[in-house]
């Protein structure tokens, strides 16, 4: 409920309002939200008028309209190609789920999207599962990183408190990748708590996979939440996107036993 401190003159009324309804000499009208109102004085200082035009813009703006939706226009990430086939579209604050168990290519695949998705917007790659390692080193030259140096930063265990203050400064990344929740001790809770911080922001969660879903009971919820489910095996990756495409996506094709080396921290 919206609360504001009023004048002496003024004596609160009970009732099903929106914010603090009071009585006073002055003549005040009151706007239909939802079967509540929304008081305003007419002799009201410009600063209370504001605040009243801000609250009712954003009651109001909750509920909209069939044409008023099929108009509206949504910011979307141009995918082109096997990227298209694969998810479409997505908006830019999209989110997503990786899953499969290991030595499957789910950080490998991380690592593509990463460098595809810089070309859009700024990316931070939270390593907590391997670090600044000789492993994910190779990850990024086998996928010719230095291709987009600049655009993406790699984080060596970054833990959520540290996180948070991250992203949180001023030209931060609007991409943000987690390898991965099992590691870094990520809960429901905290995923939340990242997504309604910074809802512009797209967070993709890296999870071990158990009997073909996420693991654990935290990793199983942040599922629900998210556009994108991918299954990663066998160095496949199967979509379930809100947004279209759902093309599997082949992260290294027919691997020998010598390449298959190459995934074995992924």
């Amino acid at each position: 409920m919206f609360k504001w401190d009023a004048p002496t003159s003024q004596k609160p009324v009970s009732g099903p309002t929106v914010g603090a309804v009071f009585q006073t000499q002055r003549a005040w009208t009151k706007w239909p939200v939802n079967g509540a109102h929304i008081p305003y004085h007419a002799g009201s200082s410009p600063v209370a008028r504001a605040i009243h035009s801000f609250i009712h813009s954003f009651i109001m703006s909750r509920s909209i309209g069939v044409a008023e939706f099929l108009a509206r226009k949504f910011d979307v990430l141009p995918f082109e190609g096997k990227w298209k086939d694969s998810f479409a579209e997505p908006e830019k604050n999209f989110r997503m789920v990786v899953y499969g168990k290991p030595g499957n290519g789910k950080t490998e695949f991380c690592i593509q999207l990463a460098k595809y998705i810089s070309q859009f917007k700024k990316v931070f790659y939270n390593s907590y599962e391997q670090g600044i390692s000789k492993s994910l080193q190779d990850a990024i030259v086998r996928n010719n990183m230095e291709e987009c140096k600049g655009r993406v930063m790699f984080g060596d265990r970054v833990n959520f408190k540290d996180l948070m203050a991250k992203l949180k400064g001023r030209n931060s990344a609007q991409v943000v990748f987690i390898d991965s929740r099992d590691n870094m001790g990520l809960t429901y809770h905290q995923y939340d708590r990242l997504v309604k911080t910074f809802p512009r922001k797209s967070f993709i969660i890296i999870c071990w996979e158990s009997s073909g879903k996420p693991k654990g009971e935290h990793g199983k919820s942040i599922e629900f939440m998210v556009d994108i489910k991918l299954h990663v095996r066998n160095y496949r990756a199967y979509p379930r996107c809100r947004f279209g495409g759902n093309r599997p996506y082949v992260i290294w094709d027919k691997p020998n036993n010598r390449e298959r080396n190459l995934f074995n921290q992924t």
